[in-house]
């Protein structure tokens, strides 16, 4: 039987500890690095939402509520370290940790799992083919700017629109397969569903009729499948990222996915979602573009009626196109970039009225954002610039008939290796 090596232990009390560089080793079993993300911002805001006479009133996204917004807001974006992986080259692990949002109202407040998993690989004689499994706590191959693309490598400083909780983009506990071949890549995902909680027994409400039907059932499952198509040679793209920080060469990839959540229960409601997507990236030595469009089809089994505020069946849209062109400047490269983006949480209602809320990206409406990059060291080290405005869908009656809005000025610099 063989015992852990001195370095190992040495790298396993090192990687608890802060340090500048990546850490790795390695010995005849085992392959292990030192992963760490940090994003350090500050943000100013105005923005007001549609309620109150003409001008309407201050709003804080910081804060997410109204009210006038701080001079200035200080914050971690992301707080995430761990360890990742092999045993025997053919098995994978990873421990992750993270405490997101540190000096904001939305922090996690305690450390927590991001992702914890253990996994096998099995290639082909000539390499070509490669199988791979998942077991553990991650998020699904599914929904670009929430799961798929790495948020080390966006091109601006916050989150795509399309990453809304209504589109889906979760993260459980659960399985997943991957397929590597020439010209294309896939994953399947079976998980958890999100919300689960039930209600509170098998019974008739009755002022309304409705029965709480989700007492005397378990929930369903989520289940999602994506697929990646690259050309082999030249254009061939091996991973999907939003930008390449000025890397010379090319690459064009089309991504294509589609999820179920069923039978997610919260209180006494039950959700099923049905959702897809389509997604183009496209990189060009300095040119770095990326357009995408998104759908989900939400139904409530409920003791709450179908009303036009809670509708039993909703379905929301969203997408977004930029692009980003990185110049070098010395042995550094600054990049200016451009996205424009609009997301509809109910196709049905086009008088929704919501303000901007709490996180990276608006609710209903339309922004533009505009921003540079500056990489010092690629993606691991990089100072980024954005600025945001979002116009609202206007309110459905008077006074609230106003269109929210909300212009926001964030800079953030990453350490991430």
């Amino acid at each position: 039987m063989k015992h852990a090596s001195p370095t190992l232990l040495v790298i396993a009390a090192l990687a608890a500890a802060p340090g500048a560089h990546a850490l790795s080793v390695k010995d005849d079993d085992v392959k292990l690095g030192l992963t760490l993300q940090i994003q350090a911002r500050a943000e100013y805001s105005d923005a007001s939402n549609k309620n109150a006479g003409p001008g309407g009133t201050d709003y804080a996204p910081a804060e997410g509520s109204n009210g006038a917004p701080d001079d200035l807001d200080f914050y971690i974006r992301r707080a995430r370290f761990g360890l990742k992986g092999t045993w025997k080259d053919d098995y994978t692990f990873a421990l992750v940790m993270r405490a997101d949002g540190a000096g904001s109202t939305a922090a996690t407040k305690n450390m927590e799992f991001y992702e914890a998993t253990i996994g096998r690989k099995i290639k082909s004689a000539d390499g070509s083919i490669q199988h791979g499994i998942e077991f553990g706590f991650m998020a699904p191959h599914y929904n670009t700017a929430g799961n798929v693309h790495s948020s080390s490598s966006f091109l601006f400083t916050n989150d795509a629109i399309t990453a809304q909780g209504a589109l889906l983009a979760p993260r459980n506990a659960g399985i997943k397969y991957h397929l590597s071949a020439p010209w294309i890549s896939g994953w399947v995902d079976v998980q958890n569903v999100s919300k689960g909680s039930r209600g509170d027994g098998d019974s008739v409400n009755a002022a309304t009729g409705w029965d709480n039907a989700n007492a005397d059932q378990g929930e369903g499952l989520w289940t999602s499948a994506r697929i990646h198509i690259s050309p082999e040679g030249e254009w061939k793209m091996d991973k999907a990222q939003e930008t390449w920080a000025g890397k010379e060469g090319k690459g064009l990839l089309i991504g294509l996915d589609i999820a179920q959540n069923s039978n997610d229960m919260s209180g006494s409601d039950t959700y099923s979602t049905m959702g897809y997507g389509i997604d183009v990236v496209f990189h060009m030595d300095g040119l770095s573009a990326l357009a995408e469009y998104r759908v989900a089809e939400n139904d409530r089994d409920s003791d709450t009626p179908d009303s036009d505020t809670n509708p039993t069946s909703q379905k929301s849209s969203a997408w977004r196109i930029q692009a980003g062109y990185a110049l070098p400047m010395g042995d550094t490269v600054v990049e200016p970039a451009i996205r424009y983006s609009v997301f509809d949480s109910n196709e049905d209602d086009d008088k929704e009225g919501a303000s901007f809320g709490s996180k990276d990206y608006g609710n209903s409406g339309s922004q533009i954002e505009v921003g540079v990059n500056w990489y010092l060291h690629g993606h691991a080290n990089k100072l980024q610039l954005t600025y945001l405005s979002w116009t609202g869908e206007e309110g459905a009656t008077a006074p609230n008939d106003k269109e929210p809005s909300a212009d926001i000025l964030r800079a953030q610099w990453q350490l991430a290796f």
